[in-house]
């Protein structure tokens, strides 16, 4: 069975990725459930210092790995 993928926004991130690490290509569930993160995360972060404030460890190494593998959408999949 071919994975189910779930893109979740920056703040989904923020709240869940500290309490449930790695949260991010790990697969779950019978349907095989994986999580991954919109493309603009490191950018919307770095754009606002309130969030580099109350979620510093987003840049920790260990984090950082975790976002590194991107969500690739073909075009016949991002048409529907």
């Amino acid at each position: 069975m071919p994975q189910s993928k779930i893109l979740i926004d920056s703040n989904v991130y923020f709240r869940l990725a500290q309490s449930i690490h790695p949260l991010l290509q790990v697969e779950f569930g019978k349907e095989k459930y994986c999580l991954y993160v919109i493309k603009g995360l490191q950018e919307e972060y770095e754009k606002n210092p309130r969030l580099k404030n109350k979620f510093s460890w987003v840049n920790e190494p260990e984090y950082k790995k975790n976002r590194a593998c991107g969500l690739n959408i073909s075009k016949k999949a991002s048409r529907k």
